[in-house]
């Protein structure tokens, strides 16, 4: 007897295309919009006169940079409706894109508006303040975007680094407004004064929203540990369900959600884990975490009681948004990125889904190697599901032994479809390997799918 799909519903692949195109359209639309700006004068007709072309040039690229900074709090916004179009993975590797786009367009305006010989600031002083700011607001975005390139080269720890990219991202928008509202005669009268004031009142909302209202909403919905298990020396499962007894989140296997803990074992600050449980048990959610970082070093001391907000589910990491009905999958993990094929494989059990799946399973030890009696369970319910585990630095009778490169993984691969859908999930340089060795392999790249998040 099979468990009713009680899941989030990820839009069709079709329709996800189309509006995936149209907010493409959108966002290109409104680059072209802010570009414009540029050419037209305080009575809102078009220049024909004054500016030089280079001069233009450098006010078109601060357009473009200060465009780009808006839409960056809709690429980092966790908006539901871009998440279920891109990902927000995908958004979020966006997000760094073009946040060095915006600087390198934004250096490249004071490049230009002074290039001609008689456009010059002169000496320092007060009264010329505005362009002052200007050059404050450039050193402050270089900033900002090296911190987050190169936090870790840094050393900077998480909550401070985050703490001050929110500070600097806030002080950026006040700068620019101020900029433009002083230095750029368009915006100091008429549609366009109007239109930067709209901008800065939506800007405002959005703050209050995202900080005050949205996070006050999750709280009045809190959830309580139930259980922490030990699964391995460094990996926990932590087990929640609704504090007030409601049904959980609704969610598709392998996605994941953002979590901060209120407990007196771990700190305070929000995390995001992927959901290792099946969405078909709506009584609980589960995380199944490795001690890896500061945060997760703690996870084990979070007691039964203790209570969590989460914010989710992101992501389109799922069966269910990548494949058709049927199709065959192909799962291949490295150590602790086998938490969303947990969750898959759970779902697909409980639900009698009968595809052929093959998961591969790659890590250092076997204690890595989790929940063995489990998965041989859902192995037997699932009668076209193949478990393969490997090890790299220890050998285990009946185990294969070795690297997870081409031949091994064209050996465990030997007789599966082709068309099957790929999902690969572990740290960066596996992933990007394990992607190579199956479109070597014969695989479609357009049907292996990975998913890589970084704040």
């Amino acid at each position: 007897m099979t468990a009713p799909a009680v899941t989030a519903r990820p839009m069709p692949q079709a329709r996800r295309r189309l509006l995936g195109a149209l907010i493409v359209l959108a966002g290109l639309a409104f680059l072209v919009l802010a570009a414009s700006l540029a050419f037209l004068e305080e009575e809102g007709h078009e220049a024909g006169h004054g500016d030089p072309p280079v001069v233009l040039a450098g006010l078109v690229c601060a357009l473009l940079a200060a465009a780009l900074i808006l839409m960056q709090y809709l690429l980092s916004g966790r908006l539901r409706l871009l998440d279920r179009v891109f990902g927000l993975p995908g958004l979020l590797q966006a997000h760094r894109v073009v946040a060095v786009s915006a600087a390198v367009l934004a250096s490249c305006h004071p490049l230009l508006v002074f290039f001609p010989p008689d456009e010059t600031i002169g000496p320092l002083r007060l009264e010329i303040w505005p362009a002052l700011l200007g050059m404050i607001l450039l050193a402050s975005l270089w900033s900002t975007v090296a911190a987050g390139l190169w936090r870790g080269f840094l050393g900077l720890p998480f909550p401070r680094w985050w703490l001050l990219h929110r500070l600097g991202t806030f002080s950026l928008v006040v700068l620019a407004a101020l900029h433009a509202s002083f230095v750029i005669e368009t915006f100091q009268s008429g549609l366009p004064r109007l239109g930067l004031w709209a901008i800065l009142a939506a800007y405002g909302s959005w703050q209050i929203w995202s900080k005050l209202v949205k996070p006050a909403r999750l709280a009045k919905a809190p959830y309580r540990v139930g259980a922490v298990r030990a699964l391995a020396p460094d990996i926990h499962e932590v087990t929640l369900a609704r504090a007030d007894g409601a049904p959980v989140l609704t969610y598709a296997p392998g996605q994941f959600a953002f979590v901060r803990f209120k407990s007196a074992a771990v700190s305070s600050e929000e995390h995001h884990f992927t959901l290792s449980s099946s969405p078909a048990r709506p009584e609980s959610l589960s995380f199944t975490i490795k001690c890896s970082g500061d945060f997760t070093a703690d996870i084990g001391r979070l007691a039964p009681g203790d209570t969590a907000v989460i914010d989710g589910p992101y992501g389109l990491f799922s069966h269910l948004a990548r494949t058709s009905d049927g199709q065959p999958l192909v799962l291949v993990a490295g150590g602790i990125g086998v938490t969303p094929f947990l969750s898959m494989l759970r779902y697909l059990a409980d639900t009698g889904d009968t595809r052929p799946v093959t998961l591969v399973w790659s890590a250092r030890s076997r204690c890595e190697l989790i929940l063995e009696e489990e998965l041989q369970a859902i192995q037997a319910r699932l009668p076209g599901c193949t478990l393969i585990r490997i090890t790299s630095r220890e050998s285990v009778p009946g185990w294969p032994a070795g690297r997870l490169d081409r031949e091994a993984l064209g050996r465990f691969l030997d007789g599966v479809d082709r068309g099957a859908a790929c999902f690969v999930c572990g740290p960066g340089k596996m992933m990007d390997a394990a992607t190579r060795e199956l479109a070597a392999l014969g695989f479609a790249k357009s049907r292996i799918h990975t998913e890589r998040f970084a704040l």
